[in-house]
């Protein structure tokens, strides 16, 4: 009987972990991109990508149709899935891209996106990372809380990464 108990609680805090920040439905792990990341050298896509803000997620259809090329900037609040084998194509993050500013040199990072995040051409990035992504906007993803919620948010995918000192 106690057995039964810790393996039923080890696989309780297994699927709390796994619905924390992603039970999306993107099962393969690759999402289709524009040419332009493939012909394009690093600082021609960087500088052809337009700078957005979160609102502008509301106009995804558009962004992601047209493969439009974005740069925002923000805060690495939590890494999702990171990848750990040649068979996942994308790390996987929460990023919160609008900047509040208190005063006083106080700021923080709000509104989150879901980011795909293409680690063969980028640094690993860690929790509280200040990052300046580039890439494509993509469908908005749906996950599960941990609080066995739905949420959906704006996602992109990040083709590269400054992380900002």
């Amino acid at each position: 009987m106690k057995r039964y108990f810790v393996v039923t609680m080890c696989m309780l805090s297994l699927v709390v972990l796994c619905c924390a920040c992603g039970n999306n439905d993107n099962k393969y792990n690759y999402i289709e991109l524009g040419n332009d990341v493939y012909n394009m050298s690093e600082a021609d896509y960087k500088g052809a990508c337009e700078s957005v803000a979160y609102n502008d997620f509301r106009n995804e259809v558009i962004y992601s149709e047209e493969h439009k090329k974005i740069q925002c900037t923000g805060e690495v609040v939590q890494i999702c899935n990171e990848q750990t084998s040649d068979s996942e194509y994308y790390s996987e993050y929460r990023v919160n891209i609008t900047k509040v500013d208190y005063g006083y040199g106080g700021t923080s990072y709000v509104d989150d996106i879901y980011v795909y995040y293409m680690l063969e051409k980028n640094p690993k990035l860690l929790e509280g990372d200040i990052v300046t992504l580039y890439g494509e906007m993509t469908e908005s993803v749906t996950y599960t809380t941990v609080n066995n919620a739905n949420r959906t948010i704006p996602a992109m995918v990040a083709v590269y990464v400054d992380i900002n000192e």
